[in-house]
């Protein structure tokens, strides 16, 4: 795991620029390479998260990847998923049924995923975007755990259970509570950047507040380009309430086993209209 050190407000020479974007740059190919490593750490692949057993038969492996029920935090999910169905595994996508009202949700036989909802409906009043959230997390975590119990139980006299294995977006940080109740291994995705989410984490640990950034103060971060208020986190409707949602999914996440990333190793190439790179 690598924790970046803390925030300064300062301003920057060229050279320093320089050396910032090459952090930067090498943070960005260093996550990419942790992300490789944990898919093998984990026995994310077929030969590998394949168990022989004393009478020589082998374990299939199944990884639920839950969710949350927002467009921005699906896509990049379903894309991992995606990833980890191409390398063989039998992979459930689970989101809540709320996502359905707001989002058309399919999935070609060619992606080989199993589409799941589990249910979030709550009955009670909700009075505020706090109570949303507090509602949420009760019904929601008792679906999941529904759902995996279902899950377990159709393998109660199968002599080879497949071993599961659950990956969450890491907004909902009572999942792994979920999965270790019943015995399963789990880790966090965090489907924002990694500038964003060092942003959140130093303000989780105190070491930053949003209120207490002047409006022309410059902001540096170590392995980013010097950042300008405008340029943190912005939350218009109810920012504490949001803030404290977004920054809650640091409560745990030191103590996962492995934790994922939403990032990438290099940009696309630009081309001329003739195909020639530039």
């Amino acid at each position: 795991m690598i924790h970046l050190s803390c925030f300064a407000w300062s301003r920057t020479t060229n050279n320093e620029a320089e050396d910032s974007y090459r952090n930067h740059k090498f943070l960005f190919l260093l996550s990419f390479f942790l992300l490789e490593y944990s898919l093998n750490r984990i026995n994310l692949s077929p030969a590998r998260m394949e168990k022989t057993t004393e009478n020589g038969g082998r374990k299939s492996s199944h990884v639920v990847v839950f969710a949350y029920p927002k467009h921005r935090h699906m896509s990049p999910m379903l894309q991992f998923a995606k990833r980890l169905a191409s390398k063989g595994l039998r992979v459930t996508f689970l989101t809540t049924s709320s996502a359905t009202q707001s989002l058309q949700i399919t999935l070609p036989p060619s992606y080989q995923i199993d589409l799941q909802f589990i249910f979030d409906v709550r009955t009670e009043a909700i009075l505020s975007l706090k109570d949303e959230h507090e509602s949420f997390e009760a019904v929601v975590s008792r679906s999941l755990g529904d759902f995996i119990d279902g899950a377990l139980r159709n393998f109660d006299y199968d002599p080879l259970p497949p071993r599961f294995f659950v990956v969450f977006d890491s907004v909902m940080p009572w999942a792994r509570d979920v999965a270790t109740e019943r015995g399963l291994d789990s880790a966090p995705f965090f489907t924002e950047s990694c500038a964003v989410n060092h942003i959140l984490n130093q303000i989780y640990e105190g070491s930053l507040s949003l209120s207490s950034v002047p409006p022309a103060a410059a902001v540096s971060i170590p392995s980013l380009p010097v950042l300008q208020a405008e340029d943190l986190p912005f939350f218009p409707y109810e920012p504490k309430v949001v803030l404290e949602f977004m920054i809650r999914q640091f409560s745990s996440f030191k103590n996962a086993k492995w934790i994922f990333v939403n990032t990438y190793d290099q940009l696309e190439m630009k081309y001329s209209v003739t195909g020639t790179p530039l």
